[in-house]
C-alpha cells in the first residue's frame, strides 16, 4: 500500500487540485529499500524511524501504510503530536488499539481516516450511485467474494503470513474490505 499511497500523492502534484502535498519524508525498516522508494516516488528524504516523522514539524499528515503490527503505535503518536492521520486497516491488532487510535485522534482534533481503498474503485462507486438512486430497489441481501490470487505464490516469509505482524489473519486483513464495502454500499 505504500507504493499505492506514494503514487497517488505524487500524482496529486501534477493535477489541477487545490491541495498539492509536499512529499516530505518516507520511512521504512530497511535503509536500502526505503531509499529506493524515496527516489522512485520523489520523497524529500528517507528515514528508518517513524518517530522522526512524528517529531518533524514539516509533516502535517502522517500516512501509515506499514505492516499491520506497525499501525497503532505510530499513528497514535502522530495524532497526539497534532498530525492528521491516514492509516491502513486494521487500525490496530486489537479492537482496543483501534478504539484508542480513534479516541486519541478525536481528542487531538485531527482528521483521521482508515484507508479502505476499494471505495475508490470505479465499479464500486457506480454500484453505490445505483443503490443511492434507488435503481436496484430495496437491498435485502449482500454477498461478496474476495477473489485475488496474489498470495498463492507470494514469499511465505512476507509479513502478511506472520500472525504476530499481520494480526487477525485473512478475515481481518482481507475480509475487512468486504465488511467496509457492504457498509459503504448499503449502510
Amino acid at each position: 500500500m505504500g507504493r499505492a499511497h506514494s503514487r497517488a500523492l505524487l500524482a496529486l502534484q501534477h493535477l489541477d487540485v487545490p491541495l498539492r502535498p509536499e512529499l516530505v519524508s518516507i520511512s521504512g525498516r530497511n535503509r536500502e529499500a526505503v531509499e529506493r522508494a524515496r527516489r522512485l516516488w520523489d520523497w524529500g528524504e528517507a528515514v528508518t524511524d517513524w518517530r522522526e516523522q512524528v517529531a518533524d514539524a514539516r509533516v502535517g499528515i502522517f500516512d501509515n501504510a506499514g505492516p499491520n503490527a506497525a499501525h497503532a503505535e505510530p499513528t497514535i503518536a502522530a495524532a497526539r503530536a497534532g498530525k492528521h492521520v491516514l492509516c491502513e486497516k486494521p487500525l490496530g491488532l486489537t479492537a482496543g488499539e483501534s478504539y484508542e487510535l480513534w479516541q486519541v485522534a478525536e481528542a487531538a482534533g485531527v482528521h483521521h481516516l482508515c484507508g479502505f481503498n476499494y471505495r475508490f474503485v470505479p465499479a464500486v462507486r457506480l454500484a453505490r450511485e445505483l443503490v443511492q438512486a434507488g435503481e436496484l430497489g430495496e437491498i435485502v441481501h449482500f454477498r461478496a467474494r474476495y477473489l485475488q490470487s496474489w498470495g498463492w505464490d507470494a514469499d511465505p516469509e512476507l509479513w502478511r503470513f506472520d500472525q504476530a505482524e499481520a494480526g487477525s489473519g485473512a478475515i481481518g486483513d482481507l475480509g475487512a474490505h468486504i465488511v467496509d464495502i457492504a457498509r459503504y454500499l448499503v449502510g
